[in-house]
């Protein structure tokens, strides 16, 4: 039997996004684009976006009060309020983050902590400074980092303009979600937003898929998907929980992507015990080659002795990740010509 795979657009646009942050007095510009994925139907499909939104937010840190919730100062003036996470949502344990600061730099090189590309939740805002959900002197804030601040990606935000969705179908199942080893299922609600599964009645249109990470869609029809953001140069911290399925991506909107080549991946997982897998992008949910870091800087498959490099389609093919222990992706940034 032919298995169909994915179709692809994907469409670049340097320099088409042209934003100011308002305490500064100089514009950034991004490289923004959209990609197009046609999902085969079957028993269901991995996807995983390759774009984040825009920043919302760019400067300083100039200061950090830590506590089970950290309070982090920063060097302009926002509007209050507005990085809010949404409100408590029902089946879920907690409010949906809307917005996250993300770290640009590590400042203190004499500790073993690497800040750079963290990612970090936020609750709540002032005008200047935001809450965020973490204790950050466990994760190596100084207070003096450079930051930005983006809006999530949202499961709304990622199937705009997508067809081939019904009423309360496809499942789109996210990993994680509520916790480490948690799975939360979301079906469309036929209006552009979703619900969850298992009620069908309460709203998670902002339920963020995080940078670096993906879902999956068990679809028996075709389903085509059109994300669209700002291409990421700068590099992400993508966290993988141990003993739990994480659906891990390169965040890079090209055709293929080579994960072995730097290092990142095997500096993720630990040699010769986590297991990463490739999966198939026909349609039938199907894992194709697992594999183990070879502690030498390759890939084998599970038998020990076969090299393999591991290779995906950069604009939707994560790969999942089932570790021992946790541990963290460093996804490098695109190199922008």
């Amino acid at each position: 039997m032919t298995m169909k795979t994915p179709q692809k657009i994907i469409s670049l646009l340097a320099g088409s996004a042209l934003f100011a942050a308002s305490f500064l007095n100089a514009a950034t510009t991004d490289v923004v684009g959209y990609t197009t994925t046609t999902l085969p139907a079957g028993a269901g499909n991995l996807f995983a976006p390759a774009f984040v939104n825009n920043n919302s937010f760019m400067g300083v840190l100039t200061g950090a009060a830590a506590g089970p919730d950290s309070t982090l100062t920063l060097s302009g003036t926002v509007t209050a309020a507005a990085f809010n996470e949404s409100s408590d949502v029902a089946g879920v344990s907690k409010g949906y983050p809307l917005y996250y600061v993300e770290v640009l730099n590590d400042t203190n090189a004499g500790d073993s902590i690497d800040t750079e590309g963290l990612i970090i939740d936020i609750v709540s805002n002032s005008t200047s400074g935001v809450v965020v959900a973490a204790d950050t002197s466990t994760l190596g804030i100084q207070g003096d980092e450079n930051v930005v601040i983006r809006r999530h990606l949202t499961l709304s935000d990622i199937f705009t303009g997508s067809t081939g969705l019904g009423t309360f179908e496809p499942v789109v199942t996210i990993y994680n979600e509520d916790g480490p080893g948690s799975a939360v299922d979301h079906l469309p609600d036929g209006s552009g937003g979703f619900v969850l599964a298992s009620d069908f009645t309460t709203v998670t249109s902002d339920v963020p898929v995080y940078p670096g990470t993906g879902f999956v869609i068990t679809n028996s029809t075709p389903v085509t998907i059109i994300p669209r953001g700002v291409v990421k140069e700068t590099d992400t911290q993508v966290v993988v929980y141990g003993g739990s399925v994480n659906i891990v991506s390169a965040l890079k909107p090209v055709g293929s992507v080579n994960m072995s080549s730097d290092g990142r991946l095997n500096d993720a997982l630990d040699d010769f015990n986590d297991v990463a897998t490739t999966y198939t992008t026909d349609g039938t949910l199907t894992g194709d080659i697992d594999f183990v870091d070879d502690g030498a800087g390759g890939f084998l498959e599970t038998d020990f002795v076969t090299p393999t490099v591991v290779a995906v389609d950069g604009t939707s093919q994560p790969i999942v990740i089932v570790p021992i222990g946790g541990t963290v992706y460093k996804a490098s940034g695109n190199l922008i010509p």
